[in-house]
C-alpha cells in the first residue's frame, strides 16, 4: 500500500512493492532521492545573490523483486537470526520489509544537510555552497543505504559477507 510521510521536511513515498523487474537480480529495496536541492538569483550587476530556494526532497522507497519471491526464505541477513527464526519471521520479503524499516528509521534519526543563506554572497560563494550542498546530500542518502546494509544484510546466519563468499566458493569449485 502506498503511503507518504512528511520526515525531517522531506516527503518520503512508500510505494507497494514491485514483481518480475528486469535486471533486479532477486530483490532489493530501492532508495530514490531525484527530486530536491537549492537553487538562488543573483544580480547581474552586482554579482551578488538576490534569493535562495532549497527545494525539501522529495524521497522514494519501494521493493523491487526480479527473480525472487517475497515469501521464499531469506538468504542472508534479517530472516536468519535466531530472533527472527524464532518468530517466523524467515522470509525475503521480511528481509526485505527490514531495509525499508531501516531507511525510514535513518531518515527520522538524521537531519539531511542544510543550505546556507547565500543572500548577499557572490555568485562564486553560492556556487561552492551549491556544490557542498550536492555533494552532503548524495553522502547522506548513501549514508542510509549502507547503514541498512550494515543492520539488515550484515547479521544473522549467514551475514551478507559470508553468503558471497560461500557463493564464490561454490563457483570456484564447479
Amino acid at each position: 500500500k502506498e503511503s507518504t510521510q512528511i520526515i525531517q521536511g522531506m516527503t518520503v513515498l512508500l510505494l507497494p512493492d514491485l514483481q518480475g523487474v528486469e535486471g533486479m537480480g532477486s530483490a532489493k529495496t530501492l532508495l530514490d532521492e531525484s527530486e530536491g536541492g537549492a537553487r538562488y538569483v543573483h544580480n547581474k550587476d552586482t554579482g551578488k545573490v538576490v534569493s535562495v530556494e532549497v527545494v525539501p526532497w522529495k524521497v522514494t522507497i519501494q521493493t523491487c523483486y526480479g527473480t525472487g519471491d517475497a515469501n521464499a526464505d531469506a538468504a542472508y541477513g534479517r530472516g536468519t537470526t535466531d530472533d527472527d527464526v524464532k518468530a517466523g519471521n524467515i522470509t525475503l520479503g521480511f528481509h526485505e520489509g527490514c531495509h525499508r524499516d531501516d531507511l525510514v528509521a535513518y531518515l527520522k534519526q538524521h537531519a539531511p544537510p542544510t543550505f546556507a543563506d547565500m543572500v548577499g554572497k557572490t555568485k562564486a560563494e553560492a556556487d561552492a555552497e551549491i556544490t557542498r550542498y550536492k555533494t552532503a546530500s548524495k553522502a547522506y542518502f548513501q549514508a542510509a543505504r549502507a547503514n541498512s546494509e550494515q543492520v539488515t544484510d550484515e547479521t544473522g546466519k549467514p551475514t551478507l559477507t559470508e553468503y558471497k563468499a560461500a557463493q564464490a566458493a561454490a563457483k570456484k569449485k564447479k
